[in-house]
């Protein structure tokens, strides 16, 4: 199995570098590549962002044949949700908030266009994310609901009441919706796993604890690479 974990920014994996003594190994345009001490474990950063992440993935699923890849991150969780800074979302489903015709503000109906294979809404795998929910169960209170990606943060609470009255998600990221399309495309068993470490529509970054959002994450993931090599 050559399993490779991935991230948007350095320092959401910056506590499994040093942990795994990971080296860098390639820079492919917007993806840094390291290699680590395990042997068929590889760390990635992508870049942020649905582009970035996309290329960067591309790369990796056509050069280098992963067996999975896994997605870690922090990301900004809905009021209603009930989801706290430090808790930790599996999501099942991912959605692409703007696909499709704008119909408000952040928002868009794919369903209208009524184009085939033109999708909003794609699975993780369901095994893959039910393995990580468990160990996630243990580090921190977890949720599996629906994750959605956006362009653009909310920067407000019509932003998200907005995208919350359209997709019900439990929370929004800027790369997820990469890691499920290409493992689609690629057909690979592809999962995510995020920390929470704001309230989406919160620009104040004094309410903020990334370190904590980041660090729970990288426990679950080191749990996981500990029960499989």
């Amino acid at each position: 199995m050559e399993l490779w974990i991935i991230s948007a920014t350095h320092e959401e994996i910056d506590y499994l570098k040093v942990e795994l003594g990971a080296i860098l190994d390639i820079t492919l345009g917007p993806c840094t590549i390291y290699k680590t001490r395990t042997s068929n474990l590889c760390l990635a950063v992508t870049g942020i962002g649905l582009c970035s992440c996309s290329t960067s993935l591309g790369i990796i699923c056509s050069l280098f044949n992963p067996s999975q890849v896994i997605m870690v991150g922090i990301c900004g969780s809905y009021p209603q949700s009930g989801i706290n800074i430090g808790d930790l979302v599996v999501p099942r489903e991912q959605i692409l908030s703007e696909a499709g015709v704008c119909i408000g503000t952040g928002v868009g109906d794919a369903s209208v266009l009524g184009l085939e294979g033109f999708d909003q809404a794609l699975d993780f795998d369901f095994k893959l994310s039910s393995e990580l929910f468990d160990l996630a169960t243990k580090v921190s209170k977890t949720s599996s609901g629906k994750m959605l990606t956006v362009m653009g943060v909310s920067a407000h609470s019509e932003h998200v009441e907005a995208r919350q009255n359209k997709f019900s998600p439990v929370a929004e990221d800027m790369e997820g919706f990469a890691l499920a399309f290409a493992g689609r495309a690629f057909g690979l068993p592809v999962a995510q796993i995020r920390g929470v470490s704001n309230v989406a529509g919160d620009r104040n970054k004094a309410n903020w604890n990334m370190e904590l959002a980041a660090k729970n994450v990288q426990l679950v993931i080191l749990e996981y690479i500990n029960r499989k090599f």
